[in-house]
């Protein structure tokens, strides 16, 4: 049977999966492992996956549907939000690198009356 839910949690023995119907759902390690980045997107932004599901008694066990990796194999998949605070940080830091005249000069008078005092120190 097939259900949709949204990864809710990600832990060590798996995932929590609320389903479409108000049910929690566990998935298993092995599942999550073998389809991480697809568990991730979901939990990140609320993206509902489609699951087959078995219940147990009271209790539900989901594992992802074959295929499913949002259309997308998960090497080729980006997250936009991720990249754009990559770029930022980037070109900020590049700003930062970039040396700035004034603060050049101080440092400069300071090497060169530092390089002088150790040359007065040994003549």
């Amino acid at each position: 049977m097939s259900v949709r839910g949204t990864v809710i949690n990600i832990h060590a023995n798996g995932a929590t999966v609320r389903l479409d119907d108000g049910t929690l759902a566990t998935a298993k390690q092995t599942d999550v492992a073998a389809s991480h980045a697809t568990y991730v997107r979901s939990m990140d932004l609320r993206d509902p996956l489609e699951f087959e599901i078995d219940r147990i008694g009271r209790y539900a066990l989901v594992w992802l549907k074959a295929g499913q990796t949002n259309g997308v194999p998960a090497s080729l998949r980006t997250d936009e939000r991720f990249e754009a605070k990559i770029t930022a940080f980037l070109k900020e830091s590049e700003e930062k690198s970039q040396p700035q005249p004034e603060l050049q000069s101080v440092v400069s008078r300071q090497a060169r009356r530092k390089w002088r005092i150790r040359r007065h120190e040994h003549d």
